[in-house]
């Protein structure tokens, strides 16, 4: 996660309780049952907990701290976004139809010749941990990438990476996480949920994350080159230095080890 303005994320839930705390005041006033009033308070959190995650972009815009618009960098990512087929949805008027214009005359071979329709957003954020999150932004995507990833990374390895957090638009994992977790918050605030189902839908959604991270690995390795995806798995452990995670570890997190990353990888290449 990107790091945050703590006063800021505090006034996004304020306003959150502030407005669940007026719906349990309306119930109240229209004489609506208590078990009745639970259930619809849970309903409505779980929207707002869609409506958070479905406008994650200008959320964590606006709760982010330490963006940056270095000019050095974007041209590095924007370039790294054009060699991938992906257009920055900044790119407005004369700039992105220039933008098609040169993708549609030089660069895009696997989008077979025509110029990319796919648009993401990319802020870069100053921080010298490795991130890299896409997520939804309405109707479009926004990808969150560390300074340190951008500065480090060679131009393959960065097309890589990108190529991997496309791979999530491509799957729709951002709108699918918004409505999962949507729906677990309103069944969990309206009619409760035993603490052993609990730990059973975390596991089995740390699993479905683990399972999302292979498939946005194969559509990257289908929009750059497994070469590019490869490489940003050794560059990342390169300057990382992060050790491959034993089964257990891997069993409670979030991400697969990148070793059987790689190999699936591998796998599917031969």
């Amino acid at each position: 996660m990107i790091p945050l303005r703590i006063h800021r994320a505090l006034i996004v839930l304020f306003v959150v309780s502030a407005f669940l705390a007026l719906l349990d005041d309306v119930f109240v006033r229209l004489g609506v049952s208590r078990q009745l009033s639970a259930i619809l308070s849970g309903v409505f959190a779980g929207f707002m907990v869609f409506i958070l995650a479905y406008e994650g972009g200008p959320i964590l815009l606006f709760c982010g701290k330490g963006l940056v618009s270095d000019p050095e960098r974007r041209a590095k990512v924007r370039s790294a976004l054009f060699d991938i087929g992906v257009l920055e949805e900044r790119r407005t008027g004369e700039r992105r139809r220039q933008g098609i214009r040169n993708l549609a005359n030089s660069s895009d071979r696997r989008q077979g010749g025509k110029p990319s329709k796919e648009l993401m957003y990319v802020s870069i954020v100053d921080s010298e941990r490795f991130i890299a999150i896409t997520v939804n932004s309405g109707r479009t995507h926004r990808a969150f990438i560390s300074t340190r990833m951008v500065d480090f990374m060679t131009p393959g390895a960065l097309r890589g990476v990108l190529a991997h957090e496309y791979g999530h638009v491509d799957n729709i994992h951002p709108f699918k996480q918004a409505t999962l977790l949507g729906m677990v918050a309103a069944v969990k605030l309206s009619i409760g949920v035993p603490l052993g189902a609990v730990v059973v839908i975390l596991l089995a959604y740390l699993f479905m994350l683990r399972e999302w991270e292979y498939l946005a690995d194969a559509a990257a390795v289908k929009r750059t080159s497994a070469t590019d995806v490869l490489s940003a798995f050794d560059e990342y452990r390169a300057i990382a230095g992060e050790k491959d995670m034993n089964v257990l570890s891997e069993f409670f997190s979030g991400h697969p080890s990148i070793h059987r990353r790689v190999a699936a990888i591998n796998s599917d290449a031969a």
